[in-house]
């Protein structure tokens, strides 16, 4: 009688335990289509926003100095016209990027697949504007035009990097007029070399960090630009990554320090690069031989750069951060903003005046290049003369 009990009681528990198995089963299948459901969006998420990423994963691996794994998954409710180009939805590649997985989904405001999109079906197109003569950079992107608002877009990518000195930062909140139902970064370092972390205004928006190198970030409401504010990126969540040895296109750098940086800067990257042809040198100093001042000599040799040389850009390899030679320039006649750089201060050292290749971030928000914390920022260069202080 015990025996038979025991068999009744252990068979109502296993009915109980897997009604609890598929009701969790079915809380997380609705928790995963809620995802692409537009009609049940918290309304705290809709205010003041264009569009929702309703889920943002990225998974960083790194293999080696010279070697990274990168997992992304986004899925975006686009809310009206003004949330299109806040889908982020491209994939910028060159030959230092290998495309393991590119894959979208389209769902309408009711959760249903609307259309799937495979890697070849993503629009390719060169990633530089017209000014570069030439560039290996390009661009993947999904043309999608929409019958009726809103919609929500899945996109999946995992890459290959052999360069490991621009590992994707994190800012849950990502623009103006964008909210964040669900973000999350994480990043396994499996090699010996020291990974440095920096967060930024964390403590503001309740971001989580779930154990060593994992953080996430819920339920981030739309920011609204005000007259006066600060700028976006100032206000923002924000991580930055940096390995303190890595690979910059074929190039290895060590970076411990701004100072350590600035070396590899100058010793791998500048050094070599501003030999002047004999016929610049005779030019310049001719110009400047009754000049009394460096101020004078400076402006001399600028507007010496200007008469000659046009804005042209060579992106091919480290050419993002590498200067093309200034005899080079002085030959062809052409250059980007490091090259123009380079070659001025090339023409400043040949007549005696100091002056320092800098390295700004040039955007309407504007931004600073954190002096805490080393790692490969900036979009422009330009050329620093110290005059009196």
């Amino acid at each position: 009688m015990f025996l038979a009990n025991t068999m009744l009681l252990e068979t109502y528990f296993n009915k109980i335990l897997v009604c609890i198995i598929f009701m969790l089963a079915s809380i997380t299948l609705v928790a995963q289509e809620n995802h692409y459901q537009s009609v049940i969006l918290d309304s705290k998420l809709v205010d003041n926003a264009n569009a929702v990423v309703r889920l943002n994963t990225t998974k960083i691996e790194i293999l080696a100095y010279n070697k990274m794994l990168v997992k992304k998954k986004r899925i975006v409710t686009v809310l009206n016209k003004y949330g299109e180009r806040k889908s982020g939805i491209n994939l910028h590649y060159d030959k230092t990027i290998s495309i393991k997985k590119l894959e979208a989904k389209i769902y309408n405001k009711l959760g249903e697949e609307i259309q799937k999109v495979k890697k070849n079906d993503f629009e390719d197109i060169s990633a530089v504007s017209g000014y570069t003569f030439y560039s290996d950079a390009r661009i993947k992107y999904l043309n999608y035009t929409p019958s009726s608002y809103p919609y929500t877009i899945e996109y999946i990518e995992e890459t290959i990097h052999s360069t490991t000195a621009f590992i994707p930062q994190w800012t849950p909140l990502e623009n103006y007029y964008v909210s964040t139902q669900n973000s999350t970064y994480s990043i396994i370092n499996n090699t010996k070399i020291e990974l440095s972390i920096k967060t930024t205004n964390f403590k503001d928006y309740n971001i989580e960090s779930a154990g060593y190198n994992n953080y996430s970030g819920r339920n981030l409401k739309a920011i609204k630009p005000e007259a006066y504010s600060p700028p976006f990126s100032k206000v923002i969540p924000k991580l930055k990554v940096a390995l303190r040895e890595f690979d910059m296109k074929g190039v290895k750098g060590i970076n411990t320090n701004w100072t350590d940086f600035g070396n590899w800067m100058n010793n791998e990257l500048l050094e070599g690069t501003q030999i002047l042809t004999d016929k610049d040198k005779v030019k310049i100093q001719e110009l400047t031989n009754l000049s009394i001042s460096d101020l004078e000599k400076t402006k001399i040799v600028y507007q010496y750069m200007q008469n000659k040389t046009r804005y042209i850009s060579v992106q091919v390899g480290i050419g993002g951060w590498k200067p093309m030679l200034a005899s080079d320039v002085d030959l062809l006649g052409y250059g980007d903003c490091k090259a123009l750089t380079n070659y001025t201060k090339a023409l400043l050292k040949e007549v005696g005046v100091e002056s320092y290749y800098s390295i700004i971030y040039l955007s309407k928000d504007i931004q600073d290049i954190d002096k805490d914390f080393s790692v490969a920022e900036g979009n422009h260069a330009l050329l620093y003369v110290p005059n009196n202080n």
